[in-house]
């Protein structure tokens, strides 16, 4: 399942009008004639949580279960040939844990 914050690109803890306010931008850069693949993921996030409800419904009710490659997708999808080092190694696992919502190791 696709998650609609990542989708707009806002937090999890956004207000409607930054809701709104990323739909717009996105929308407007990939409008149904340009890309409508892209188009139709963007109205499908903006419904699933447009207002105050349907986030609290979302996230109680249709959050997907993180797994190691979407916590860590940006490093995946992205291998350099340097060797990663551990500060940004941890930044994007606090990233992905912040993201989710989970609690951050102590």
């Amino acid at each position: 399942m696709k998650n609609p914050f990542h989708i707009l690109n806002i937090e999890p803890d956004a207000d409607d009008e930054a809701v709104h306010a990323a739909y717009q931008r996105l929308i407007a850069i990939h409008s149904k004639t340009a890309s409508p693949t892209r188009a139709k993921e963007i109205e499908w996030a903006y419904d699933t949580i447009k207002n105050p409800r349907d986030r609290i419904s979302f996230k109680l009710f249709q959050t997907p279960t993180p797994d190691i490659p979407t916590l860590l997708g940006p490093s995946l999808s992205n291998p350099t040939s340097a060797t990663p080092n551990k500060e940004k190694t941890l930044a994007v696992i606090k990233n992905s844990l912040k993201t989710f919502q989970l609690p951050l190791p102590e």
